[in-house]
């Protein structure tokens, strides 16, 4: 059941960003790495009905690398049950480009 989940939360957020597209096998093929390739940012996207989630650096890693190489942001998005919130995790130098932009779009 987690697995149609997980498809459905990728489905969702490819909709919800600007040129967003469910990559092919969910990134499963080394072509298209991680699960949302958007107009600015490369996506992993995390379901779990689980209480807590862990990140491994490794990981972190493959996806801020896979995303600089195609110009793009990594962000990793986890939501943690059907009805829950989605969180956004991202680098704490984007978090303060947006910190930046919003304050001077005040």
């Amino acid at each position: 059941m987690s697995n149609r989940r997980s498809k459905k939360q990728e489905a969702q957020i490819a909709k919800d960003v600007e040129g967003g597209f469910v990559q092919p096998a969910s990134g499963a093929i080394w072509r298209f790495p991680n699960d949302v390739c958007a107009s600015n940012f490369i996506i992993e996207a995390k379901y779990t009905d689980a209480k807590s989630f862990s990140i491994k650096k490794f990981y972190i890693r493959q996806l801020v690398e896979t995303a600089l190489k195609k110009a793009k942001l990594p962000a990793l998005i986890i939501q943690f049950d059907p009805e829950g919130e989605k969180y956004a995790v991202i680098r704490y130098d984007d978090f303060l480009a947006l910190d930046e932009y919003l304050g001077e779009h005040d």
